[in-house]
């Protein structure tokens, strides 16, 4: 089964480097994959 935290930052359109759990936005924001999931981190912050 998939880590949902890295299919949401995919599905979402950003990059997950895997070594490091950091999820690249298309902005180019970057955000801890799970912060990212739960809403606490997003484009622009």
């Amino acid at each position: 089964m998939a880590n949902p935290a890295s299919v949401y930052c995919e599905e979402q359109g950003g990059t997950l480097d895997l070594a490091t759990g950091i999820c690249t936005l298309l902005d180019g924001t970057q955000c801890d994959e799970w912060a990212f999931f739960r809403g606490e981190c997003g484009p622009g912050q």
